[in-house]
């Protein structure tokens, strides 16, 4: 009797230590460093120049996903009332890009692509960290064969956006 018993507390625990594993690894967000793909590689590692002017904004201290607690926004973009102003960026600021990520959700299955630099405010010369939201993954759902795939629009650095679309296993 004492033995089933045990043997029944060692099967419940070890069937809920394997469902807790499983829902970890499978919910958990999951990391990939995209810096050495193709649009990533042409800024990873590199100073960009601003060709608009940018604000830098604190998400409530708390960036967007939760690398820095800086994110930068258009000048003409409708703020949201948790996005605090820090400064504005002038045209021609210098930014150093020093990784390209995509975040995947494991609740939603979102991949979100992710720029994460350091900008020397001017008028300070306080060198602050940014994360910048930078492509879009799109899927063709009239032509599901098509895939998915990403596309990246005109980005602060940019005078055009970059038509061509990437796709990244």
């Amino acid at each position: 009797m004492k033995i089933s018993i045990l043997v029944i507390v060692l099967l419940v625990v070890g069937a809920l230590s394997a469902c807790s594993v499983f829902a970890y690894l499978t919910l958990r967000e999951k990391t990939r460093d995209t810096g050495k793909l193709t649009p990533y590689s042409k800024i990873v590692g590199t100073e960009i120049t601003l060709v608009r002017p940018m604000v830098l904004v604190t998400l409530n201290g708390k960036g967007v996903y939760r690398r820095h607690p800086h994110t930068l926004v258009e000048i003409s973009a409708q703020r949201a009332e948790w996005e605090t102003p820090v400064t504005t960026l002038p045209i021609g600021a210098r930014l150093r890009i020093e990784q390209a990520l995509h975040l995947k959700s494991g609740a939603s299955g979102v991949t979100s692509s992710l720029l994460l630099g350091r900008v020397t405010v001017p008028s300070t010369q306080q060198e602050i960290a940014f994360e910048y939201q930078w492509g879009q993954q799109r899927e063709n759902l009239l032509v599901p064969a098509s895939g998915r795939y990403w596309t990246f629009p005109l980005a602060l650095w940019n005078n055009e956006a970059i038509t061509e679309k990437f796709v990244f296993d």
